[in-house]
């Protein structure tokens, strides 16, 4: 993801430190002016995204703009890499999922200031996260297709089409659809057109949607670990031969990601429960100290 990282690090934790400065230090002014960091967001996603479903469609046939504007971006990395972290940082799909983890946490972390301070723009940060991952979506739209196609099982050897199956196909419809609902209804204009008792409902479908993000990202980790596996054909020595050290890297990020994923959702479970008891005691105490006041 970042050309000044070593490989062997997850995308996730690259992206990490970026979106946790962010969300606290512009948290003010995100508050106030939330609609000029849409707009921007949106220019930097469409900017970096508008031409993969062209060629994706159209292929050799389509705009000669959509073929530069895909091969300049592709070159950013050899051509301008300090610009190309930047965009990186700012579109990938790994920030995207980075606002969501954050979004999801702070409602099961304690109300600390620091905290309040993120909740204060719980809906914002999920807004902006949405519009990542909706230039992702737009990317990868194909890819259920893909991995459906018994030729991918060829390529890919078993059982990382396995894996890729698992993620783009029976997992990737259901996450979409669970992060289009409470994605939409974040934005603050339609957000005000709903019931208070219909929007927290769409709300709780954040819940499932953290549970198939969290498999996703393991599944997709797994099956691009496990690629080539068992690692005894002429495809795979081929590469491991030409850049041993990449694939070492490349192997070893994956294998990191994808407990970094299994960590993340375990860690997020056992805090939510913690918090859903711990607000079951409160709430258990101040009805026991009403009616031990109306005793007397």
């Amino acid at each position: 993801m970042l050309p000044f990282v070593p490989s062997f690090i997850p995308n996730l934790m690259q992206a990490a430190p970026f979106v946790i400065a962010f969300s606290i230090l512009c948290a003010k002014p995100l508050r106030k002016h939330a609609g000029w960091f849409y707009a921007f967001w949106t220019v930097a996603v469409v900017s970096v995204t508008w031409f993969d479903p062209v060629i994706s469609l159209m292929g050799e046939s389509a705009p000669a703009l959509a073929l530069m504007a895909e091969t300049q971006v592709n070159a950013l990395s050899a051509n301008a890499p300090i610009l190309h972290a930047i965009v990186q940082l700012i579109t990938s799909s790994f920030t995207g999922v980075c606002f969501y983890f954050i979004v999801m946490f702070i409602g099961a972390f304690e109300r600390t200031p620091m905290v309040k301070r993120l909740l204060s723009v719980r809906s914002q940060l999920s807004v902006i996260g949405g519009i990542v991952i909706m230039g992702h979506l737009v990317r990868i739209v194909d890819f259920p297709f893909l991995f459906a196609n018994p030729m991918w099982a060829q390529i890919w050897g078993s059982p990382a089409v396995d894996y890729m199956f698992i993620a783009a196909v029976i997992i990737g419809p259901l996450l979409t659809l669970t992060f289009l609902v409470p994605w939409i209804t974040s934005f603050k204009a339609v957000r005000t057109r709903m019931s208070p008792a219909a929007w927290k409902k769409t709300q709780l479908l954040a819940y499932p949607f953290m549970a198939l993000m969290v498999a996703q990202g393991f599944f997709l980790a797994l099956g691009h670990a496990v690629y080539g596996f068992p690692y005894d054909g002429t495809q795979f020595m081929m590469s491991f031969m030409s850049d041993p050290t990449g694939w070492l890297g490349t192997f070893a990020q994956q294998v990191a990601t994808a407990w970094m994923y299994l960590a993340l959702g375990i860690g997020y479970l056992v805090l939510r429960l913690r918090k859903c008891s711990r607000d079951k005691a409160r709430r258990e105490s101040v009805v026991a100290s009403v009616e031990q006041a109306g005793a007397f």
